[in-house]
């Protein structure tokens, strides 16, 4: 198999002129090849990917909750997406203060393992389950959560896929 032609369909210019777009566009272009498998026809993730660049390029979100967005969708469509109502260790559904990665969710303060998580970042997990992409811009969170969401999503990400992400850097703004 091989692409013998193509057509440049639309260009996504205007990312270019904004850095922080620009940067979350590179970070979802690499998150999007480190998923893709070869001979595997992935329409939902290319759809996704589409929608996340043509978000930022209309300035129809925030870069960064783009970036949110994008990940907290793909890790649904992969089937990978962290449990959020019951501690992953002994099922409680109180007391939920903990984000295990080695255990895919949310631990209780009882239990052993994860790192501390404010509320407001698993709130923010569980309403943006209802946003379809159509309503990116419906995606907002509480002061200050934003940043964390994004860690915390991107760090998931990495543990899930067991590769690091290079862009991830851009959009935090590390070096």
């Amino acid at each position: 198999y091989g692409v013998r032609g193509s057509d440049i369909k639309y260009t996504f210019g205007h990312v270019q002129a904004d850095y922080d777009a620009y940067a979350v566009a590179c970070f979802v272009a690499d998150v999007s090849g480190k998923v893709a498998q070869e001979d595997y026809a992935a329409p939902k993730t290319f759809a996704l990917a589409v929608n996340a660049l043509w978000a930022l390029d209309k300035g129809a979100a925030m870069p960064k909750a783009v970036a949110c967005y994008f990940v907290q969708r793909l890790l649904m469509l992969e089937g990978v997406y962290p449990e959020l109502n019951n501690c992953m260790v002994c099922g409680s559904g109180e007391y939920l203060s903990k984000m295990s990665l080695e255990h895919g969710g949310v631990v209780c303060k009882n239990c052993e393992g994860g790192k501390r998580v404010e509320k407001s970042v698993v709130k923010a997990l569980r309403d943006m389950q209802d946003v379809m992409p159509s309503e990116i811009n419906k995606v907002a969170f509480e002061k200050g959560t934003e940043a964390k969401l994004l860690r915390l999503l991107v760090d998931y990400l990495e543990y899930v896929l067991q590769k690091p992400l290079m862009t991830s850097k851009f959009i935090f703004g590390e070096k």
